[in-house]
């Protein structure tokens, strides 16, 4: 039983994340990797998040009820690799972005293109970085009538 007090999850998120269609596969190389921590989080919408994190940082948090992972860019950006990691490496397992002006890029015109940061100049700032947040969706197999 779902209670807001506790990060307890829902029976139907668990049965959500062992669909081996949707979210199992990608919770399975979470779980293996040695840089990555798995969370169950409960109690921050309705049906409950997976939150992954690599070294401290929110990586990726997958959506269960809409089927989407999110990736955070703006916590992965400090991590050398964080473009190829988290944006690559998805598009790789056959994420797209959610964003139809980009849905139809690869990874390499995504960053050609300057999709996954923006640098501005502010006047009395300086230089500023801005993280894109980009959401992936799940592309499901049509399953045909007989």
């Amino acid at each position: 039983m779902k209670n807001n007090e506790t990060r307890d999850v829902s029976d139907k998120m668990m049965r959500r994340c062992a669909n081996e269609t949707i979210f199992k596969p990608f919770i399975d190389f979470a779980l293996e990797a040695d840089d990555l921590e798995v969370c169950f989080r409960g109690n921050d919408t309705a049906n409950g998040t997976v939150i992954i994190y690599r070294h401290n940082h929110l990586i990726w948090k997958l959506d269960t009820y809409k089927n989407r992972v999110i990736i955070s860019v703006d916590h992965c950006r400090f991590m050398y690799d964080w473009d190829t990691y988290a944006i690559k490496g998805l598009m790789d397992l056959g994420f797209v972005p959610k964003n139809k002006e980009y849905q139809n890029y690869s990874y390499r015109e995504l960053r050609k293109n300057g999709c996954l940061a923006k640098k501005s100049i502010d006047k009395e700032n300086g230089v500023k970085y801005h993280a894109v947040e980009l959401n992936y969706i799940i592309k499901l197999p049509v399953k045909l009538k007989v």
